[in-house]
Order: structure tokens, then sequence, then C-alpha cells
């Protein structure tokens, strides 16, 4: 089943302090929550189309037939053309790759 790019109302942001290193302004979140961004996004794949993108229901119904075997989870489209694919695990992730 895949789902739309609609807002989670339950998602939140978290801010973390901006420091300045050799002169630049970093964001430096701690580590945990750069593993959390990890473990949550490893099973996903972006892809970009070179001309006009598709409409999202149209993508959404190619990759439905194409990679529907493995379990594709969220679709996500993006302003400039790309698109998002979230698969449950590496292992689907890794197999619509191997296709």
């Amino acid at each position: 089943m895949i789902t739309s790019n609609e807002s989670n109302s339950s998602s939140q942001l978290q801010f973390f302090e901006l420091k300045i290193i050799n002169g630049k302004v970093v964001a430096q979140p701690p580590g945990e929550a750069v593993d959390e961004g990890i473990a949550k996004w490893e099973s996903s794949l972006i892809g970009k189309f070179l001309d006009k993108a598709p409409s999202f229901l149209l993508v959404k119904c190619f990759v439905e037939g194409l990679w529907g075997q493995y379990d594709l989870v969220e679709l996500f489209a993006f302003n400039n053309g790309m698109f998002l694919f979230r698969f449950p695990d590496t292992r689907s992730r890794d197999s619509v790759l191997e296709a």
C-alpha cells in the first residue's frame, strides 16, 4: 500500500542550538538524532524525472504495478520532480534496486 505525502499532525520538529565553527554557523544535532534519522530513512530511495514529472497519482499507479511485491509503504512527491520511495526494510529496497 502506498500512502501520500500529506502532512502528519503527530510529527514535531526539534530545535538544535546553532554553533559557530571556524566562522561558519553550523547546526549540530546530537548523535542520537542523527542515528534516528538514519534508521528512519535508510530503507528509502530517491528518484528524479529528468523531464516534466508526471502526477503523483500516475507515479503511484506505476510503482504499485512495478514494485507491488516489495511492499512500498510511502511515496512522497517534491516540487522539483523528485520522489522519495520508502520501503519497510532495506531488503525490500535492495530487491527493487536489483530488479
